[in-house]
């Protein structure tokens, strides 16, 4: 039988229990009325409401309890739930207007149950199976209507264990978790904020984010970026002193086109020293260049401006400029060395006694004379010269090597391009189709269609071209 007869047995069978689950509970409901003169009314039923009525009028409980069953808070909860149906409508009969109330708790019970079921992975159709039976089973449309504390223990246990199979959130890392992807940054206070990164490939964001102190050798906790930040994301330093972050694209193929915008701690330390002007923007290695400021300043640094992808950024570079103070006027000590600065831009911030920036200043370094020669001429370079060496002719023709289709972690035999199904699960995802599988969908993969006649991660078992199929999962 094909996949689409099974589908359609399977609703048949559902729509089957359903409707016979209906009828009972009509049944149950006509017999009550007629046979029992329903609703009919039970002791249990009266002394919990005479308890709520004792607890309401401050009297504790009365002399008749269940103290051996019940505890005080049962009765409470009681009491409160009185007062919501006396507010609406207090000339009915207490009792009957506390089982409406009971069957907004049961209501929300068999809500429960189905949001249970999908966080322990089953179908949608099973687990609303399984609200339909809680509800509509005859002995749940007998006794769940009614003023029972069993009733509020049934939600508040569904209630439990549905937070507990709540689906699991990225952790902030700790001292024994490591994650990847991660984005330093280089601040002009001499610190590093790092930020963002995931725990595996291009899966499980971590969101934590810390301030490195290379003096003290430590990380300090700060405001956390609310966006996933895992591969292809970028951090960056804005000339204002803050840092920009954004990007990332998890396995299944989407895209973060959020941008977020972090302001360190330095800049809630007080007044911001401010550079009111730089005689020349025009620099040369080994100069003395002026500026003029507003306050007392402690430092001044040279930061090259970002050049970032995938979550590093080799141009990085955080250049201390030796300085002498004359009132306002500090004059700044440019490096000799193009080692230590490269030519090119450069944001220059001045800092203060207490790690506080001033808006940056884009300045040019010049760089060596070769460098800046304006015509075309060819400039032949060291590692240009004639190789050592003998050569005895051409190599031979060789055919063409194959590329194996897992570079960088990503197995191509599935999905499109964007699309990265990692060669390596993490631990804890067993090395079955169902496990595999189960993440995938747990991390939004969609449908993924296999590439070629290999599956080396078994995850199209029938072999119809589409990866993690129903017929996958369920084949043994």
């Amino acid at each position: 039988m094909g996949s689409g007869g099974i589908c359609l047995l399977t609703s048949v069978f559902i729509a089957a229990v359903s409707l016979a689950l209906f009828w009972m509970a009509a049944f149950t409901l006509w017999w009550q009325m007629h046979a029992w003169r329903s609703p009919a009314l039970s002791d249990d039923e009266g002394t919990y409401l005479a308890q709520a009525w004792s607890v309401q009028q401050g009297d504790g409980l009365a002399h008749y309890t269940y103290w051996y069953d019940h505890p005080p808070l049962g009765w409470i909860q009681i009491a409160v739930l009185t007062w919501i149906p006396a507010l609406i409508s207090p000339e009915s009969m207490t009792v009957g207007t506390m089982r409406a109330t009971m069957l907004v708790i049961s209501g929300i019970s068999a809500v429960l149950v189905y949001v249970l079921g999908r966080r322990l992975a089953l179908p949608r159709w099973a687990a609303a199976l399984g609200m339909v039976f809680f509800g509509l089973s005859p002995l749940a449309v007998v006794l769940q209507r009614e003023i029972f504390l069993d009733n509020l223990a049934v939600m508040w246990t569904l209630l439990a264990f549905t937070l507990a199979a709540s689906p699991s959130r990225p952790v902030p890392q700790t001292g024994n978790q490591g994650k990847m992807y991660v984005s330093a940054v280089l601040l002009p206070d001499g610190k590093v904020l790092e930020t963002g990164g995931a725990l595996h490939n291009r899966a499980n964001p971590v969101y934590e984010t810390s301030v490195f102190d290379p003096e003290s050798e430590t990380f300090d906790p700060v405001a956390v970026d609310p966006e996933a930040r895992g591969y292809h994301s970028c951090a960056f330093l804005l000339p204002d002193g803050r840092v920009m972050t954004t990007g990332d694209n998890p396995g299944n193929g989407s895209w973060n086109h959020d941008v977020s915008v972090y302001s360190p701690p330095y800049l809630f330390k007080g007044p911001r020293p401010a550079i009111t002007s730089v005689i020349d923007t025009e620099w040369n290695y080994g100069d003395t260049q002026r500026i003029t400021v507003d306050r007392p300043i402690a430092k001044a640094e040279l930061i090259r401006p970002a050049a970032v992808t995938h979550s590093s950024d080799p141009n990085q570079r955080l250049v201390d400029l030796p300085l002498s103070v004359d009132g306002n006027n500090v004059d700044l000590n440019v490096t000799s060395n193009p080692n230590l600065a490269p030519p090119g831009w450069y944001v220059l911030f001045a800092v203060d006694a207490n790690g506080v920036p001033s808006v940056a200043k884009w300045v040019h370094l010049k760089g060596p004379q070769a460098l800046e020669a304006t015509d075309a001429s060819a400039h032949v370079h060291d590692f240009a010269d004639a190789p050592e060496g003998k050569v005895a002719g051409p190599g031979k023709k060789r055919t063409s090597q194959k590329v194996s289709p897992t570079i960088s972690g990503c197995d191509r035999h599935y999905g499109s391009v964007n699309v990265c199904v990692p060669t390596g699960f993490p631990t804890e995802v067993k090395k079955t189709t169902a496990s595999r599988c189960a993440w995938l969908k747990a991390n939004d993969y969609g449908r993924l269609k296999v590439n070629g006649r290999d599956d080396p991660l078994g995850l199209d078992r029938d072999g119809d071209g589409i990866a993690c199929g129903k017929k996958d999962v369920a084949r043994r």
